[in-house]
């Protein structure tokens, strides 16, 4: 799965030759909701810490399964199941 559905070069090549495509593209899946994973990791390099986030899961949200999910949750928590 692809965040954007394009490559880089493809995006590029865009933001040269056709802006209006370009940002239609952007804002086609702008606000759009995700489900993913992250990972964070802190390097240091020359006395200076700076943090790294990788994406190693992305998926459109399946609403049903999530909705699903949060009922058995809350009647867990009720001991309603």
């Amino acid at each position: 799965m692809t965040l954007i559905g394009r490559t880089a070069d493809e995006m590029h090549e865009l933001a040269d030759g056709s802006e209006d495509k370009y940002k239609s593209i952007l804002q086609a899946r702008t606000l759009m909701t995700w489900d993913f994973a992250c990972r964070a990791k802190s390097d240091t390099y020359n006395e200076t810490t700076r943090v790294r986030y990788t994406v190693s899961r992305l998926r459109p949200v399946d609403w049903a399964a999530s909705g699903k999910r949060l009922a058995a949750q809350i009647a867990e928590y009720w001991n309603l199941s």
